[in-house]
């Protein structure tokens, strides 16, 4: 997952507030 994910700084947040959201409306 590291190297051209490295290069994408942007796209990488993006993944994780996806998976953070992911979380929190589970729990919900």
């Amino acid at each position: 997952m590291s190297g051209g994910w490295a290069g994408s700084s942007g796209f990488a947040r993006i993944q994780v507030m996806l998976c953070h959201l992911s979380s929190t409306l589970r729990r919900q």
